[in-house]
């Protein structure tokens, strides 16, 4: 699959209650990519996009990293995901694979921990100096896997090498109100923005991994729990604990001696290795896998982590003649869908659903909004008020992976307004380049991931969004103000009120959160999902 933008990093193939099952593996046997050999160990953690989500006057400072605080690792944690990673180049990599790898093997200046909050990194505090400059103190005695110190050189490079179009990231644009990095001291460095940027907390979460000047994207060395070791592609990717990782850190300890990543694509093949004792986590199960083994009667178990992400069927309104245009249409096909329904027999009563754009976990969300509950009568009434009380036709678009009953029953429950869906199913690469070119359907349905911050609000939702279809003048005033400032409760009240907005004039059919589920053997205890979205090795003790 090919990933061209931020937004993939974070939205199509996320690991949710209601993911289809793939092809097996066939492993190719390529030469393994190896680590060089590493130095004395260090003595002294993800998520695009904040909480809190814009930059507090101040951060309290950590206590400083020792390099004793880890009880020795032991034993190998062999884990399956749904596909291989697609670069050893942290800036390069945008899969769910990719960055849950990549968290293992880098730190960030700021991290989310397991309830998904906005915490301490590498910066062991930060501050807003006004509204375009931000400065970040460093944690001392921090050191990379190589050996030398992460210092604000290491911080500036790091930023400067996500900008360099030369580089070329799909997450570059994600960066680019950072004017200037400058260091100020060994322990601190100052971002001066070319405008108020109240999502680039978050975003320094997710993608920009701090690395030592001398990066090489063949030899991967950062200062995060554990160490690059080999891959093979399509095989195995292998890491090594970091013994002298420091105390305190969100991602928690590496109890594991030994990580092995395995691709494994079909969720049936990742179930078995997991009962068979092949593997002692496995990603991305199914809700009907998750209750079949939560009842099989021991061996393994299912751990939950519910996330910042939703599940939307997103309007095209800016087709020519498209009913969609009317506001009264998108909110009968709001009330037209029995999210319940789906919650409790698609999903297994592992996600929630939602009563406007954003869930709980995503910073603004507004407790007081009832949304669309399900009124067959309702829609009906605001389709013959729009004048289309007899019924039209829409072609849904969606991604080959995420077509599954959800999509099926959407379609389904739309039928029964007379609202005709023709779903048009696209190879995942095929359906982002479509979206990119501004070519979608009427409809489109997306998993969106890491969606902490409502800041991505304004990339799908507004008049000039990148990948929007939609415009709400009234909600882009509110979503400018978010945008505008650096006050949490100034920036919350303003998405509230963007959400309203949204309420009435809708730019999806907001269906429901999503929660990552896992199989993990008996024999690893400790283990929890963290909210952020990544599979951390951290916390495995294998007994």
């Amino acid at each position: 699959m090919r990933w061209l933008a931020p937004f993939t990093s974070i939205a199509l193939l996320v690991l949710t209650a209601c993911q289809p099952a793939a092809v097996p593996p066939t492993p190719v046997p390529p030469q393994p990519t190896v680590a060089p050999p590493t130095v004395a160990p260090p003595t002294v953690a993800p998520t695009a996009p904040p909480k809190p989500t814009a930059a507090p006057p101040t951060a309290v400072p950590t206590v400083a990293p020792t390099a004793t605080a880890a009880p020795q690792a032991t034993g190998k944690l062999t884990i399956d995901v749904e596909a291989d990673l697609d670069s050893l180049d942290p800036y390069l990599s945008y899969t769910p694979t990719g960055l849950s790898i990549h968290h293992n093997i880098y730190d960030y200046l700021l991290e989310r921990d397991v309830n998904g909050d906005l915490v301490p990194g590498l910066a062991e505090s930060w501050k807003a100096v006004n509204d375009t400059t931000l400065e970040f103190k460093l944690r001392r005695g921090v050191k990379f896997h190589s050996g030398d110190e992460v210092t604000a050189a290491a911080v500036k490079f790091s930023a400067d090498r996500i900008l360099d179009e030369k580089l070329n990231s799909g997450v570059r644009s994600r960066f680019m109100s950072i004017k200037t990095v400058t260091v100020v001291d060994p322990a601190t460095v100052r971002f001066e923005l070319s405008r108020p940027d109240a999502s680039l907390l978050d975003t320094l979460t997710n993608q920009m991994a701090i690395l030592p000047p001398s990066f090489s994207d063949t030899k991967p060395v950062g200062s995060g729990p554990y160490r690059f070791t080999e891959w093979v592609r399509g095989d195995h990717l292998t890491l090594e604990a970091n013994d002298g990782y420091w105390s305190g850190s969100a991602k928690g300890r590496p109890l594991a001696k030994t990580v092995a990543f395995r691709p494994v694509p079909s969720a049936a093949t990742r179930v078995a290795d997991l009962q068979s004792g092949q593997a002692d986590i496995v990603a991305g199960l199914s809700a009907t896998q998750a209750k079949a083994l939560e009842s099989s009667g021991g061996g393994a178990r299912v751990e939950r982590a519910d996330l910042p992400g939703y599940q939307y069927v997103f309007f095209n309104t800016k087709l020519a003649d498209t009913p969609l245009k009317d506001a009264k249409v998108r909110q009968a096909l709001n009330y037209a869908i029995d999210r319940r329904s789906i919650v409790e027999n698609l999903m297994g009563n592992y996600t929630k659903a939602l009563t406007q754009a954003v869930g709980p976990l995503t910073s603004g969300s507004d407790p007081s909004l009832t949304g669309f509950p399900y009124d067959v009568a309702k829609a009906k009434q605001l389709l013959g008020e729009a004048g289309v009380g007899s019924g039209f036709e829409v072609s849904l678009d969606v991604s080959q992976r995420d077509l599954d009953d959800v999509v099926q029953a959407v379609a389904a429950q739309l039928g029964q307004v007379g609202v005709k869906v023709n779903i048009q199913s696209l190879e995942p690469g095929a359906f982002n380049d479509k979206w990119l070119a501004k070519g979608m359907d009427g409809l489109y349905f997306v998993r969106w991931n890491n969606f902490s911050d409502p800041g991505t609000l304004g990339l799908l939702a507004t008049c000039q969004g990148f990948l929007s279809f939609f415009c709400s003048p009234s909600a882009d005033t509110f979503v400018s103000q978010g945008e505008a400032t650096l006050d949490d409760a100034a920036r919350a009240k303003a998405y509230q009120q963007a959400l309203r907005a949204w309420n009435d004039d809708p730019f999806a059919i907001y269906l429901t959160t999503l929660s990552a589920l896992y199989g993990v053997s008996d024999r690893v205890s400790n283990w929890k999902p963290s909210a952020a979205g990544y599979l951390y090795a951290t916390e495995a003790r294998l007994r």
